[in-house]
């Protein structure tokens, strides 16, 4: 997904993502000096909305709704954990805060990065079928599709059996804005160059945002004495762990001194930042993607290579962990935080075992068509009660795997679920048909950040996280890309024609 050979040394859109990145930063303080957001959204953003989303190309456009989509802190998630105000605080509520809060229009509840995602989609479909460019495989567009009739088929089911109104846009609120950011990515990517952008934005985003990291453990706390909960957002855990699978990529595919070194510097980088963010789960996930990617490989002198290092780092590591799980500072935090997932002794383990029993035991109750939207989870045992700090904890669990299966039983499951399967069956078939490294790199890229997806789903409610749906959308976009183009020049090659080509 990022430079490969036999393409130019330069990074498509890195000074652009750059130039976004501090152009939001800007505005966002400009405005929050000014009264807020809504100063924000209408006299800052509204020129730049125009623009990007009715007059640049929609490829280009796309490239930046995923560069502020990933960059932007939602506020739901407490950027900050509370340590200090966000110099992006006024862009954070404009992009992901209610537009009915901004604006005062009613019932205008849904986010501006929804609203952006859907504007995009209708044009880059009308764009797709009217100008000479290739149509998105059907079957990548139809699990969109069955995901986005299943949530509305549940929403109405849970409704009419008596759930609440208001919880239920709660609970849909990310579930909707995922396959519509998946789908606007999905028409608006245009190929190769593409690709290499979307790598590109990622890398370089989760590298400012690791800025971010260092900003408020070295600057705002460590003054204080304090060691903070965590930096930024639980989001980014998702956002470091694809920059770091990208590059692994990038280098397994390239294999030249300069992606070495990318991979080196990046990789340690990030792992700087995930533990300093003190998120125990980003580990966990970046170790699945990388075995997956590992995995997937075909059998060569490289992966042997690859397999036998980590081999012998196996018991390198195990000493560092039973070691560095007593010691204190940055330099053993790794440690402490992997100790901490396969001891899971501690009160946030035990917290989310019990809820998940709650979530098994609501299960049993429906377990085919489930409870529908609008429901809680029975809270057969409780630990803590946090209602008084969040009221509406029993619409949305922390284990959103569970949690959906709880709500949608098995049969909406499937349909909602399904979009994981889709883009990892792209994403493996296009590594395999790939028609260049740069391709390959981005496949290969797609499979491991799926796992990180369905990590964060599990353990820290990534099914309802904005960075995380943001990325998935584009390893949906990018895989189904890549597999698309693959498989047409297979076809063409051969004289048939593609069928998976027709409508969408």
């Amino acid at each position: 997904m990022t430079t490969a050979a036999g393409l130019r040394e330069d990074d498509p859109f890195f000074n652009e993502s750059l130039l976004l990145m501090a152009g939001i930063f800007i505005l966002s303080v400009i405005a929050h000096a000014m009264g807020g957001a809504a100063i924000a959204l209408s006299i800052a953003w509204l020129p730049f909305l125009y623009y990007g989303l009715f007059v640049a190309p929609v490829n280009i456009t796309a490239r930046c709704l995923l560069t502020a989509g990933v960059f932007i802190e939602p506020p739901d998630m407490v950027p900050g954990s509370g340590y200090w105000v966000s110099p992006l605080d006024s862009a954070n509520e404009t992009m992901y805060g209610s537009l009915h809060a901004l604006t005062g229009i009613p019932g205008l509840s849904v986010p501006l990065a929804f609203v952006c995602a859907v504007v995009l989609y209708f044009r880059a479909r009308k764009v797709t079928r009217y100008r000479d460019n290739p149509l998105p495989p059907v079957p990548a567009v139809k699990s969109l599709r069955a995901f986005m009739i299943a949530l509305a088929v549940l929403e109405v089911y849970g409704i009419l059996r008596g759930g609440a109104i208001a919880p239920s846009f709660f609970q849909i609120l990310h579930l909707i804005t995922r396959p519509a950011v998946a789908i606007a990515l999905l028409y608006s990517i245009r190929g190769e160059e593409d690709v290499r952008a979307y790598g590109t934005i990622l890398v370089v985003v989760a590298c400012v945002r690791a800025l971010l990291v260092l900003w408020v453990y070295f600057v705002v706390c460590l003054p204080q004495g304090l060691v903070p909960e965590y930096c930024t957002t639980h989001g980014d855990s998702v956002v470091f762990d694809a920059a770091v699978l990208v590059v692994i990529a990038n280098h397994i595919a390239v294999r030249t001194r300069r992606s070495f070194w990318r991979m080196v510097l990046v990789t340690l980088y990030m792992l700087l930042a995930i533990t300093l963010n003190n998120r125990r789960l980003a580990f966990v996930g970046l170790g699945g993607g990388i075995v997956g990617m590992l995995l997937w490989l075909p059998p060569s002198p490289t992966k042997k290579r690859v397999l036998r290092t980590m081999a012998y780092m196996v018991p390198v590591f195990l000493g560092y962990v039973l070691y560095g799980a007593d010691q204190k500072g940055p330099l053993y935090g790794p440690a402490r935080l992997t100790m901490s997932v396969l001891s899971q002794e501690d009160t946030s383990s035990d917290s989310r075992n019990i809820e998940n029993d709650n979530l098994v035991a609501t299960l049993q109750d429906h377990p085919i068509t489930g409870s529908g939207f609008g429901w809680e989870y029975k809270e057969v045992v409780r630990l803590y009660d946090i209602s008084e700090f969040f009221p509406l904890y029993r619409y949305i669990a922390h284990n959103t795997v569970l949690w959906l299966v709880s709500i949608c039983g098995a049969v909406g499951f499937y349909f909602l679920w399904r979009t994981y399967a889709t883009a990892a069956f792209f994403a493996a078939r296009g590594y395999l048909l790939a028609l260049s490294d740069n391709d390959r790199a981005g496949a290969l890229a797609c499979i491991g950040i799926v796992v990180v997806c369905i990590a964060s789903d599990w353990g820290d409610q990534g099914l309802v996280s904005y960075p995380s749906l943001m990325i998935f959308g584009a390893v949906y976009a990018v895989a189904s890309n890549i597999c698309g183009r693959a498989e047409r020049a297979l076809a063409d090659a051969m004289g048939v024609k593609y069928v998976a080509f027709r409508g969408g």
